[in-house]
């Protein structure tokens, strides 16, 4: 359990094929819950369109009903944990690269998108 916490944290280095493993599953495990929240809260099937055009479904669902609304607020607290772990990897792995830690903005505004 600690070393799963300690993936949240922003201190140490991480390697190029953790970085990617982590991520990979990550990824996966977020596309399970979403396709799971979307499915209990809209009973619509969630797609990796979803993310492909995420301003489309962001304003889709903005000029909906306040269910539409729930449903986003659901999906953004279910990113929350994920969005934390990318930022804390990102940084994790911009220092064992010798990179400025700046250079997670990156990831930061890339993130936002999905």
């Amino acid at each position: 359990m600690k070393k799963f916490l300690a993936l949240f944290d922003f201190e140490g280095t991480i390697g190029a094929f953790q970085y990617g493993t982590i991520g990979i599953t990550a990824m996966l495990i977020k596309y399970v819950c979403d396709a799971r929240v979307a499915a209990w809260l809209e009973h619509e099937t969630w797609t990796p369109w979803n993310y492909i055009s995420p301003f489309e479904t962001s304003v889709r669902l903005i000029t909906m009903g306040n269910s539409h609304r729930q449903f986003l607020f659901a999906m953004s607290l279910v990113a929350l944990p994920f969005v934390w772990l990318g930022l804390s990897l990102t940084v994790k792995r911009m220092r064992s690269v010798g990179f400025p830690l700046s250079y997670v903005l990156i990831f930061s505004f890339l993130s936002q998108t999905s």
